[in-house]
């Protein structure tokens, strides 16, 4: 990460959450929620995010890079009267 900070969604809330510190040879947590990581799809942009569509769960890490942060892409959850809603399935 290029600018050792962390960026962070709270999933229930829908929350921006920053942290600090150096974070550059830290390894990135991701929420258990999330499930299958599919690395193949790294940086591939729109590929990726067929996939998610496709697949209906799990994340792919690092999909694009913005600034110098990996954007990871979750497939993710509706919104409902118990949650705000995240990743894909949110959106669509």
């Amino acid at each position: 990460m290029k600018n050792g900070k962390r960026v962070l969604i709270d999933t229930e809330t829908g929350e921006l959450l920053l942290g600090g510190g150096d974070i550059e040879n830290e390894q990135r947590v991701r929420p258990e929620e999330w499930g299958t990581a599919y690395i193949k799809y790294s940086g591939k942009g729109q590929v990726a995010i067929n996939f998610l569509l496709d697949k209906k769960e799990g994340y792919v890490p690092d999909v694009i890079t913005v600034a110098g942060y990996g954007v990871d892409i979750p497939y993710g959850k509706i919104k409902t009267s118990e949650s705000v809603g995240y990743g894909l399935a949110h959106i669509i």
